[in-house]
């Protein structure tokens, strides 16, 4: 099931577009736009253009452009339902309940983040009453900060079963909505509810924008044997895979230095925070993944891995080796000494120590053979080992070029002939790609795209938009364009009255940037010097719909008199 096209248009006009840009760049009003510098492309000079009245985004140094959807989907790496959720939650527009084959059931997610919200001010609170005094004596004995704990809204899940839920409960929250969000649950004996968490310092978990979407509650007693950190299950609001804790913190400083820290644990983001190193960010307790890479790729052009021990590092860059390669994301290494993790570093040698390692960074491609290569015998044992983990590494990039580029880097590190590597997996992929891979799209006419431009910049010219134009036009992507635009006039009873916005999100990259280009430019022509444009332009289009109809004709002709079919030539000629 599909939303309708009206629903995303409903969705895309009434989202503060600016104000949702800004949270990914930073924008400086500019005649009747907004500009600032590209989340797409290294720029120095800003290219990158927010036109709020008509809800799109142009970049004219890498020509990306579309609408809202287009934007989040691009910036964020989020599916495109997941992006429409999101703009029409900050909209305050109720998304419409799609019936599939199977009963769906309404989600209230703007009461999910509420509920979230009151939890989160409910520990934070707790921490700092008496009651939480030995839990704050471990923080502070950690080395976090009452001004970190703050920053980063830390708590404390008192040890009674039920006190979460009563206090939520007393401020309006349904038990079932509680429930929903991961932070409550029905005992299958007595029927009644207990919250999850008890006795554990709460790290609160923020989406993007920010909102609370999750907790990670860690022990801090002596002798408990518990596990000793719990994360909130999945729920309507928040999947582990996707979030990256102290990402909303950190993106600002990530956007500013283009470079992102990414360590294992909440405190080592905490510490390096509190440090002055605030573009870190950490994986939520479990490998990293594809949706967390892609959600740096719209901050970040580097990422540097912070590893504390040869071992675990081997690990950690196996899994995001192919991981930042898919993501066009340059890796690179920070190598502790043994024994210590960010967060005790940091606090034993302070930040600087830290940036000097940093400076020394290796490359992620190269410290992976190095590893390999050092833990691993020169046996034929020892380098079948090394064959087997590259294959398996090559078999997580999908792009066939990438991998084959990637194959030929790390056989070179290791001193062989790609030729060499009996990659099975690779193979594999790569004929299973090339069985599902669809076809390249068709190309468009350069003259379409310059005549939708005026088009679209110069309104009196939409009455050029006629059968007879789109009879003409040339069959290419844009066809579909000026298909609709002359649909729009002829429901209007022939006014020229078009709104080219719905195809800022057309699922097609090539339209949404030529329709964003389009509304981004400012009318610079005359009305007479824009019309005998485009009156020039469709002169040439016709011409050229005649050439190809005597073309088709004579062929046709030619066909029926090589088998003697001279009644279907009299009819041809006769039509003619």
């Amino acid at each position: 099931m599909r939303y309708p096209q009206k629903v995303l248009d409903d969705v895309c006009r009434q989202v503060d577009f600016v104000e949702y840009v800004k949270n990914f760049v930073d924008l400086k009003p500019s005649g009747q736009s907004w500009v600032g510098l590209c989340p797409f492309h290294a720029e120095k000079s800003p290219s990158f253009f927010v036109s709020p009245g008509k809800n799109s985004y142009f970049c004219f140094g890498c020509q990306q452009g579309g609408g809202p959807l287009s934007f989040a989907m691009k910036v964020t790496g989020r599916s495109f339902v997941d992006c429409l959720k999101d703009l029409a939650e900050r909209a305050n527009y109720t998304l419409p309940v799609l019936r599939g084959g199977q009963k769906e059931e309404r989600v209230n997610r703007a009461g999910l983040f509420e509920v979230m919200k009151a939890a989160r001010d409910f520990y934070h609170e707790i921490l700092r009453s008496r009651e939480g005094q030995e839990a704050l004596d471990y923080l502070l004995g950690r080395g976090i900060s009452k001004e970190s704990i703050k920053a980063f809204g830390l708590g404390l899940a008192p040890s009674d079963w039920d006190r979460l839920s009563h206090f939520l409960s007393a401020r309006g929250f349904s038990t079932s909505l509680q429930e929903q969000a991961g932070l409550i649950k029905k005992s299958q004996k007595s029927g009644k509810y207990f919250d999850l968490f008890r006795s554990r310092i709460m790290f609160p978990v923020s989406d993007d924008f920010p909102r609370v979407v999750a907790f990670a509650g860690r022990t801090y007693k002596p002798g408990d044997e518990s596990a000793k950190y719990v994360n909130s299950s999945t729920t309507p609001i928040f999947e582990k895979s996707r979030v990256l804790y102290g990402f909303d913190l950190a993106r600002p400083f990530i956007r500013s230095g283009q470079v992102a820290f990414l360590v294992e644990g909440y405190l080592d983001v905490i510490s390096m925070h509190a440090a002055g190193l605030k573009a870190t960010v950490a994986a939520m307790g479990t490998a990293l993944t594809q949706d967390q890479v892609n959600s740096l790729k719209g901050s970040a052009k580097e990422i540097q891995l912070v590893f504390d021990s040869d071992q675990a590092g081997l690990a950690a860059a196996k899994r995001a080796l192919p991981l930042l390669y898919n993501a066009d994301l340059d890796g690179r290494v920070i190598r502790l000494p043994s024994g210590h993790d960010p967060d005790s570093y940091i606090r034993k040698f302070g930040s600087q120590p830290f940036l000097e390692l940093g400076q020394k960074a290796q490359d992620l491609c190269d410290f992976l053979m190095e590893v390999l290569v050092s833990t691993n015998s020169n046996t034929v044992t020892g380098q079948g080992r090394i064959i087997s983990e590259i294959t398996d590494i090559l078999s997580k990039v999908p792009d066939l070029a990438k991998g084959q580029f990637l194959r030929n880097r790390l056989a070179e590190r290791l001193s062989v002939s790609a030729k060499l590597l009996p990659l099975k997996k690779f193979d594999d992929l790569k004929k299973a790609q090339v069985l599902v891979k669809p076809l390249p799209p068709v190309d468009y006419h350069p003259l379409a795209g310059r005549l939708l431009e005026l088009l679209i910049v110069y309104p009196q010219n939409q009455r050029f938009i006629t059968e007879g134009l789109v009879e003409v036009w040339p069959q290419d992507r844009t066809k579909v364009v000026i298909e609709d635009f002359f649909n729009q006039i002829k429901e209007n009873q022939g006014q020229a009255q078009i709104r080219p916005e719905g195809f800022l999100h057309s699922n097609d990259a090539l339209i949404e940037s030529l329709v964003a280009k389009a509304l981004a430019l400012p009318p610079r022509l005359n009305p007479g010097e824009s019309e005998r444009l485009v009156e020039s332009i469709i002169g040439k289009f016709t011409q050229q719909a005649e050439i190809k109809r005597n073309k088709e004709f004579t062929e046709a002709i030619k066909r029926a008199e090589a088998v003697g079919d001279y009644e279907t030539v009299n009819k041809l000629l006769a039509a003619r």
